[in-house]
């Protein structure tokens, strides 16, 4: 009778044991502290200085307040196209994010990347090309008289194009700001010889 109890004893602490044994197996796995997992910052981010046309007065040096009153001026005018970019069908198609020679010009004055320019929108890139890239390739190409001798001249040869389209596509006020931008860009050059960034605040050897 002894014997029995025992086994029966016995069998009950192995089926106590075996049950706790499973309950461990439940149990959740340790995770390892956070700080060992990849976060999203451990990914590159890239990074540009060239993709932005917002006007910031503060990055203008004294000299340059009526650059930036008129930047600021053409960017208020420029809302429309912006914001119905459909109406200014031939005023942005030059501007499509493609790798023709206003991308070569980008690269070549700014140092800016494929990724850069093709992150821009059409205005962005009509702004900074025709305000800044186009005037200072003609600086480069060595015959000032045919792009710079007179304002007609300039007029003429390096903004009817863009001046006709914002004209004909806007309401007038696009194309007057433009214009007077322009015209300011014409006198820097005139008297500096290099070209003025309205997006940057800087002229083209300080960039």
């Amino acid at each position: 009778m002894r014997k029995q109890l025992l086994f029966i004893v016995c069998i009950i602490l192995i089926l106590m044991v075996s049950a706790c044994a499973n309950d461990g197996n439940n149990t959740p796995p340790i995770t390892q502290p956070n700080a060992e997992r990849p976060t999203n910052n451990d990914t590159p981010q890239e990074t540009t200085n060239h993709d932005t046309v917002t006007a910031h007065e503060d990055v203008y040096a004294p000299d340059y307040t009526e650059a930036a009153r008129l930047y600021e001026a053409f960017l208020d005018a420029a809302a429309t196209i912006e914001n119905n970019p459909d109406a200014f069908l031939n005023t942005l198609l030059p501007h499509r994010p493609h790798l023709g020679v206003q991308y070569q010009r980008f690269t070549r004055f700014t140092s800016g990347t494929e990724y850069e320019w093709l992150a821009k929108t059409a205005l962005e890139r009509f702004i900074l090309h025709e305000t800044y890239l186009r005037p200072l390739y003609q600086l480069t190409l060595g015959n000032f008289d045919s792009f710079f001798g007179s304002e007609s001249v300039f007029i003429n040869d390096n903004i009817r194009s863009p001046l006709q389209n914002l004209a004909s596509e806007g309401d007038g006020s696009e194309a007057d700001a433009f214009k007077e931008l322009m015209l300011w860009q014409f006198e820097y050059i005139i008297n500096t010889g290099t070209a003025f960034n309205f997006i940057t605040g800087q002229r083209h050897a300080e960039n």
